[in-house]
């Protein structure tokens, strides 16, 4: 077989966009580390770099390899690795305190994108939230048994792909009528278009990671805020009792 073709990637026109997806397409995982970081050093969020660098690579990645211009291989070796890409920079992050507000959201079944999950998460995590993604192709269901289990204060839900319209309807609608009230549901993808919205039930809608990461520091805020009301109140209330004996 003759050797690979010149990669050249399409996207946003930015040299330093150009550079971090060709180096993406050809494996090269330290000068796509190095672009992100110099991003960050220059006063953008780990998010924002994610949002702007790897967001747009991939989908020039994407693009490249559904015109053939890029091998199957090439392609697979960019998502491996922008997700550990993703999770250098989460690891990156400062500690998040155990008291935190909890989230938890992933992909539903039938969505094999990773990268979007990933992505909320490192957006949440950075914002201050106990984020975990669950993963890609979750049922339903799962989701279900997971907030049941874990009691999040939030929940996203990313869709990047849907196979029947009325049965994920149906499920999500499901699926959000099963939260506490209190519980916040977040949902965001490509897959969510204008005409499919209005059918489900949701608390906000993000198109970005932007938006994604001021909506969670308004939420936390509120979930600290709340807490904090709850502590007086407990306080309050002991030491009535405490007066009383």
């Amino acid at each position: 077989m003759p050797p690979t073709r010149v990669v050249c990637v399409e996207g946003k026109n930015s040299p330093r966009n150009q550079t971090f997806r060709d180096a993406l397409a050809r494996g090269e995982h330290d000068v796509c580390r190095r672009l992100l970081h110099e991003m960050i050093d220059e006063g953008a969020t780990r998010s924002q770099a994610a949002e702007c660098l790897i967001a747009d690579a991939m989908h020039g990645v994407g693009h490249a390899w559904q015109c053939d211009q890029i091998d199957v291989y090439q392609e697979r070796r960019a998502c491996d690795m922008a997700l550990r890409l993703i999770f250098d920079l989460s690891s990156s992050l400062p500690p998040v305190p155990d008291d935190a507000p909890l989230a938890i959201g992933g992909s539903p079944q039938c969505d094999p994108y990773q990268l979007p999950t990933a992505l909320v998460e490192l957006t949440l995590r950075e914002a201050g939230w106990r984020a975990t993604s669950l993963g890609n192709q979750l049922p339903l269901e799962s989701f279900i048994q997971a907030t049941a289990d874990c009691q999040p204060q939030l929940v996203w839900l990313s869709v990047s792909s849907i196979d029947d319209e009325d049965t994920f309807v149906a499920n999500q609608n499901r699926m959000a009528a099963s939260l506490a009230e209190d519980v916040v549901l977040l949902v965001g993808g490509r897959a969510l278009t204008d005409s499919i919205r209005p059918r489900l039930r949701f608390t906000a809608h993000c198109d970005s990671l932007r938006q994604l990461a001021d909506l969670a520091e308004i939420l936390l805020i509120k979930c600290e805020h709340s807490r904090s009301q709850l502590c007086q109140e407990r306080a309050v209330h002991n030491a009535a009792k405490t007066h009383q004996k």
